[in-house]
């Protein structure tokens, strides 16, 4: 899963300052050249959301959870205007693979209006209850240069990891299908053992499952019928595994169930 890129804003903003000043084919961003940065602010312990952004979104699609929205501000960098001023927002077309309408639609002004420094976009993001299917999709946004706003900006290196990096007119949204562990497993863990995503998704299509019992009536599924499924399905990745198959965790690890399965 991708780690979220952070960096502290206020330095990073005063850094693509003298980047920019450096380059003899690019103003200064303070001589009448102003421009935009997504601004995605992340939590940061002890100190709230003011410090810290992020230049990508993880939305994670549940098999109970309904459409999901994104708000994301636009912010200028540089003075305001008396008049609006139109920005230009595509879809990095070569990155994304969400596609529009049917997993995803956008509204965006597409203006920063007269004396304000942010404009909003809204992102709603369709749960296609792709859950078994254990699919992802993407989403990468860009704003790019026009008479109005000097989008050359430098991504910044920096953050809680060394190679992290900011990029301020570039977000990746990440759709995610996945669920959380079920109120059951922990009281059967020593037949189901370790809880994964990809394990129950895998239990719900073998053992052909109801959904509806094992996801959301969860306390419909009682601890005789769990026990008992757990055995098949360990039975089933013994069989696979000595056909040569061995079934794998997301990370590459052997799928293993609980010890008395």
């Amino acid at each position: 899963m991708k780690k979220l890129f952070s960096f502290n804003l206020y330095k990073g903003l005063l850094l693509l300052l003298m980047l920019g000043a450096c380059k003899k084919d690019q103003l200064p961003l303070y001589s009448g050249i102003t421009s935009l940065y997504f601004y995605e602010p992340l939590y940061s312990y002890g100190r709230g959301y003011d410090y810290q952004v992020s230049d990508s979104a993880n939305i994670y699609l549940g098999y109970t959870l309904s459409d999901s929205l994104l708000v994301l501000p636009i912010k200028l960098l540089g003075e305001a205007s008396k008049a609006d001023r139109p920005y230009v927002l595509t879809v990095v077309k070569d990155s994304t693979t969400a596609q529009e309408n049917v997993d995803y639609t956008l509204t965006a002004k597409g203006v920063i209006p007269a004396n304000t420094f942010s404009d909003t976009i809204f992102i709603k993001i369709k749960n296609r209850n792709l859950w078994l299917q254990g699919l992802s999709y993407q989403l990468v946004l860009h704003l790019e240069s026009n008479s109005q706003f000097n989008m050359n900006l430098t991504a910044v290196k920096g953050g809680y990891a060394n190679n992290s990096v900011w990029n301020p007119s570039r977000f990746k949204i990440n759709f995610l299908y996945s669920i959380s562990k079920p109120n059951y497993w922990d009281d059967n863990i020593d037949y189901l053992g370790t809880f994964s995503t990809n394990k129950l998704r895998l239990m719900v299509i073998y053992l052909k499952l109801s959904l509806k019992k094992v996801l959301i009536q969860g306390a419909a599924y009682n601890a005789s019928d769990i026990r008992a499924d757990a055995v098949k399905f360990n039975n089933y990745l013994k069989s696979e595994a000595e056909k040569g198959n061995i079934i794998r965790e997301i990370d590459g690890s052997p799928m293993l169930m609980g010890p008395r399965a």
